[in-house]
């Protein structure tokens, strides 16, 4: 009897220690499963604050793409607008001279008949 109730004992002890091991076993588990719920939390808080920033740097972008668009068109404008006035300045130098030689004529000749009359 004393055997049997050893033999129940041991087997009653090797039982609580595979128990035990399960249960640490078990706690290990559910340890890792909390830190991936975390980290799947974490995971999914960085995807949207990174949503959030990207919205208003799209947009800023956009904006920095049209602004520096028109400026380009702005500058070939501003070309073709210096291109033409600095015709302009050769034709107005141009007529100018014209109208120099002319009047320096029209001078001479008006002088050259008022001393004659004289």
């Amino acid at each position: 009897m004393n055997k049997e109730i050893s033999d129940q004992n041991k087997l009653i002890e090797r039982q609580k220690q595979e128990l035990e091991e399960i249960l640490k076993d078990l706690k290990k588990t559910q340890n890792q499963l909390i830190i991936s719920e975390k980290m799947a939390s974490l995971g999914q808080l960085a995807a949207g604050i990174a949503h959030e920033i990207n919205n208003p740097i799209g947009v800023v972008k956009s904006a920095n793409d049209s602004i520096q668009d028109y400026f380009e068109s702005s500058t070939d404008r501003i070309i073709q607008v210096s291109e033409i006035l600095q015709g302009l300045n050769v034709i107005v130098l141009n007529e100018l001279n014209t109208f120099v030689k002319k009047g320096k004529k029209i001078g001479k000749s008006y002088l050259l008949r008022k001393f004659a009359r004289k």
